[in-house]
């Protein structure tokens, strides 16, 4: 802003825009084809501004506030008082440049059609686009207005900022920088993206500690259900007819009845009596070749799958134990990769916090400067 400022000494020394103001002045006895002729030229003059510095408003206005040319859509005749400059400056011309800031409309945006300034080089640039066209909204402009007066001597430049011409106060020459633009909104962007990634770190965190607390679980379950499985089949195949967990109520139920059941078999045998079904079917279960598996299979692939079924007890034991170790005294690999996604956590977010307070920095920094310029305008306009 303050290069743009300075260099409004170009402009206001420029022949054609003194010529131009000088001839519309003579009223009915000017030439307007040399009018013309000026105004193309001043017309290009404006639009290389507006092309070298980057900005969308370049424009000549006269004592009144009439547009004598722009450099963008044709607004020749038009009454244009940008932000109420016009008016201060005709009511206290020793102010020198002025600048303020508003919000244009979006129709005044569209009159004037200015070109668009794009800072990025691609398409993929994660920068938002923030020209009107872009949004459809009212845009923040930066107005700086300069008067064109005479300080005594041609071309010369007076110390409040005056650029000189022969003549009297009747010219101003205003110039618009757009405020939102990439650039600007670079630092805001930056801080987004950074938010994302802390954002996917957290979500990565949360999934492997997740993960670190399950997986273990998860190894620990295989061996344990295999070994379960195993001893039930093992204990099936060595203690017949006899299931692997019983309760007690159920157990002492039994003994009673095989103890009712003996003293039966006993006095049966005792008197000379026959022996029932149920004593036949109690002495087949307490018999040691009573087997459910006898008809099916032979004792030599039945005491195989015994001396396998015993190792492989053995073996899930040990991986079951194993697994509860690691669950419990996690490995080395597994600290350092819960270290590293703290770490790259705790970056992400000091990072996001030094940007913004940087931010925050230069927004306080500019409204400051904005504070004062008006305060001193102020302070001008009273005086």
């Amino acid at each position: 802003m303050d290069q743009i400022g300075f260099g409004f000494k170009g402009q206001s020394r420029n022949p054609n825009h003194r010529a131009l103001l000088a001839e519309r002045a003579l009223g009915d006895a000017a030439n307007w084809a040399d009018i013309a002729t000026y105004e193309a030229t001043s017309k290009a003059a404006l639009a290389a501004e507006i092309t070298n510095r980057k900005i969308e408003y370049a424009t000549l206005l006269d004592a009144n506030g009439m547009i004598v040319v722009n450099a963008n859509s044709n607004r020749t005749g038009e009454l244009w008082d940008p932000a109420g400059l016009v008016t201060v400056m005709r009511n206290h011309w020793g102010l020198g440049q002025i600048k303020t800031t508003e919000i244009l409309p979006f129709t005044d945006f569209r009159r004037e059609n200015p070109p668009i300034h794009r800072e990025r080089d691609d398409e993929s640039d994660p920068s938002p686009p923030l020209h009107p066209w872009d949004t459809g909204r009212d845009p923040l402009i930066r107005w700086m207005l300069t008067p064109i007066v005479s300080s005594g001597s041609t071309g010369d430049s007076g110390g409040r900022g005056h650029s000189g011409w022969e003549g009297r106060k009747s010219a101003f020459i205003v110039r618009g920088l757009f405020v939102e633009r990439e650039s600007t909104r670079q630092s805001f962007t930056i801080i987004r993206i950074l938010e994302a990634l802390s954002r996917a770190a957290d979500i990565l965190g949360v999934l492997f500690v997740f993960t670190g607390a399950l997986l273990p679980v998860w190894r620990a379950a295989k061996p344990a259900r295999a070994y379960l499985e195993n001893r039930e089949e093992l204990h099936r195949l060595t203690n017949a007819n006899q299931g692997l967990y019983k309760s007690k109520r159920k157990e002492e139920e039994n003994r009673e009845k095989q103890k009712k059941l003996e003293e039966k078999m006993r006095k049966k045998k005792l008197e000379g009596g026959k022996i029932g079904r149920g004593e036949l079917n109690l002495k087949r279960a307490k018999s040691p070749e009573a087997d459910n598996l006898s008809g099916l299979f032979d004792d030599e692939e039945i005491e195989q799958r015994v001396k396998d079924l015993r190792r492989q007890v053995l073996s899930d034991r040990q991986q079951f134990l194993k697994a509860v170790c690691r669950w419990r005294l996690p490995s080395l690999r597994t600290l350092l990769m819960d270290s590293l996604v703290s770490v790259i956590g705790l970056s992400l977010m000091v990072m996001t916090l030094h940007l913004s307070l940087e931010l925050m920095t230069a927004n306080l920094e500019n409204q400051a400067i904005d504070e004062a310029s008006m305060l001193s305008i102020a302070y001008m306009i009273k005086v």
